[in-house]
């Protein structure tokens, strides 16, 4: 596999999302677990615009400090944006609507070499765990620390 530098990476991603074309990208990180799990998922992307709806719990791509982050809305006050990874109990970041690029519409799960499973983030189930674990971010440290000791949980 070939590989290329991340500013390279998202340049292109940038411009195919303003193109209009979804783009289905490989993650690497553990930020997003367990929702989105390093070296199993591909996300898709859609490109947001200024009057894309973006709501609470929404998994966006957003640019942050120079690099390109993939993390749930946690809360919108404005054009103000905090933002968070799944896998992350303590810090946050902050953005503005300009800074978020694409909104994560499809999990591509890896089961097998030839076999993956479609997660649609728009399926209620989806909803539920994502809003689940939301309401469960004072204890997150805890839930993390089992989920990732479980192999069966990854």
């Amino acid at each position: 596999m070939k590989q290329i530098a991340n500013d390279i990476f998202f340049q292109h991603v940038e411009q195919e999302l303003s193109k209009g074309n979804p783009v289905l990208i490989p993650l690497k990180g553990t930020s997003m677990f367990p929702f989105i799990r390093n070296g199993k998922d591909k996300v898709l992307l859609s490109a947001v615009s200024p009057v894309t709806p973006l709501h609470k719990l929404d998994v966006v791509l957003f640019r942050y400090k120079g690099n390109h982050v993939l993390h749930r809305i946690i809360s919108i006050n404005g054009d103000t944006y905090t933002i968070q990874g799944d896998g992350i109990y303590a810090s946050h970041e902050t953005c503005t609507r300009l800074d978020i690029i694409a909104k994560a519409v499809e999990i591509h799960r890896l089961r097998s070499v030839a076999d993956f499973r479609i997660i649609s983030t728009r399926s209620f189930c989806w909803k539920l765990l994502s809003g689940l674990w939301h309401f469960f971010r004072p204890v997150r440290r805890y839930l993390l620390y089992i989920f990732l000791r479980c192999p069966f949980l990854q």
